[in-house]
């Protein structure tokens, strides 16, 4: 245990964290396993998983049913770009999908990989929109006093919460 905080001290960056705080003292908490909702740390205490959907588990720790098809895909085809018009069945059918189930009028899929890549698309989208309507200075973003839009240059820039938007500043600088 002592090893994994000494390495987590001098090799892992965590996001929305003093760095200077997190290398003095090294992670409040390191989790070890997950199950549902909940998360066990190394020292064996239990923690309802509120920050699943801040990323990926938000359908829960441990989903059998979620590993075994992911297992299929990996085998057949990890990974393809869609850079460039490059395309694979997955993606088109999971935007057909997502297409179907969307309000009328929606009916094509972006993908990115993140909540913070998806404000930055958003972002530049409706941008190139205005730009294509002959209207490009039309640039203005509303957001919600105090609310995370992430940490990519956009959607930082658009957050709001003040300690997120200086030039490179650290969290308590």
């Amino acid at each position: 245990m002592e090893n994994l905080i000494e390495l987590d001290k001098r090799h892992f960056i965590h996001p929305t964290s003093s760095i200077q705080q997190q290398q003095k003292d090294g992670a409040k908490v390191i989790m070890e396993k997950g199950e549902g909702i909940y998360l066990t740390d190394t020292n064996g205490n239990v923690y309802i998983d509120a920050m699943s959907s801040l990323w990926n588990v938000n359908i829960g720790h441990g989903r059998e049913e979620l590993a075994e098809v992911a297992a299929q895909q990996l085998k057949k085809l990890a990974f393809s770009s869609a850079f460039s018009t490059f395309s694979h069945e997955p993606a088109i059918k999971l935007a057909e999908k997502i297409a179907s189930i969307s309000p009328t009028g929606l009916n094509a899929v972006f993908f990115t990989s993140g909540g913070s890549e998806s404000n930055d698309s958003a972002i530049k989208l409706v941008r190139h929109y205005w730009k294509i309507q002959g209207k490009p200075g039309r640039r203005k973003i509303i957001a919600l006093k105090r609310g995370y839009h992430g940490v990519a240059a956009a959607s930082t820039s658009v957050t709001g919460i003040p300690e997120f938007w200086g030039n490179g500043r650290t969290y308590d600088d």
